[in-house]
């Protein structure tokens, strides 16, 4: 069925009196920033974000990591939400009621001292802000080889509880851009 004249001017006449226009002129460029960072951010259009970010500015809340957040994980210019990394990464982990993606899979490493067996992966935490460049804090998810685990006869995926990390430490001075992947 066809949308007739009679319907075009009463929909106008409705959103007239029901909506006010804004009309916004950026610089060139900022467009492609707006769309990317709202997209990003998990928003289903640029109208959802501004008017969010507008509500956020209005009462001095800052960007934040959530669940819907996107998240690139590499520098190819894709970016994934928490329920898409998990199939990169492996998941989202919590460790004293704090959740946190993983943002790289975990692999044997050191950091719990030479003579702990460990594996770990960098992540971010869900909660933490995020600046308008897109860096945020970042952190090492640490696992302890189990004590029965032997990489010969079994998989990884029986190398660690991987359900209860035994440590998560903010890495000093590091720090994570969800746009673009890179971390230091």
């Amino acid at each position: 069925m066809a949308y007739s004249e009679a319907q075009k001017r009463a929909t106008m006449r409705w959103d007239k009196e029901n909506y006010d226009r804004v009309y916004l002129t950026v610089p060139k460029g900022m467009k492609k920033q707006i769309d990317v960072v709202s997209k990003v951010q998990g928003y289903e259009s640029v109208r959802a974000y501004i008017i969010d970010a507008i509500n956020e500015k209005r009462e001095g809340k800052k960007m934040t990591i959530s669940e819907k957040t996107k998240i690139a994980i590499d520098n190819s210019g894709k970016t994934y939400n928490a329920e898409e990394l998990a199939l990169h990464t492996g998941e989202v982990v919590e460790y004293e009621g704090e959740k946190y993606i993983l943002i790289r899979q975990a692999s044997p490493d050191n950091v719990l001292g030479e003579d702990v067996g460990c594996y770990s992966a960098p992540a971010v935490k869900i909660g933490d802000e995020v600046d308008e460049e897109g860096y945020c804090k970042r952190y090492t998810v640490a696992w302890k080889i189990l004590e029965d685990y032997g990489p010969e006869g079994q998989g990884e995926d029986c190398a660690c509880d991987w359900d209860d990390p035994y440590e998560v430490f903010e890495v000093q001075a590091g720090q994570y851009n969800i746009l673009t992947g890179e971390f230091f």
